[in-house]
């Protein structure tokens, strides 16, 4: 029986590198999203996304706030639950 084909990564991950040569290329040398897409051989949407999260933000990758999940139980509801076990 043939095996399946092995499932591909739908994300690419691009560096941060990259992604300031978007901004640079877009502000510096005034290219147009298009022809940045096709010098640096990445999707135009990544470029697009790029150069908003520049403009909102002035960096070019957003700063996760934390790592992992978020905590179910916080703040006051979580001093209560300790008051109780105790």
């Amino acid at each position: 029986m043939p095996r399946k084909t092995p499932v591909q990564c739908i994300w690419t991950l691009y560096s941060k590198d990259l992604k300031n040569c978007v901004v640079y290329q877009s502000r510096t040398l005034g290219k147009q999203t298009t022809d940045i897409a096709i010098d640096l051989d990445i999707p135009l949407r990544v470029v697009q996304h790029t150069l908003k999260t520049w403009k909102d933000t002035g960096d070019v990758v957003v700063a996760r706030a934390w790592d992992g999940h978020l905590p179910v139980i916080v703040g006051a509801s979580l001093d209560f639950l300790l008051v109780l076990v105790e």
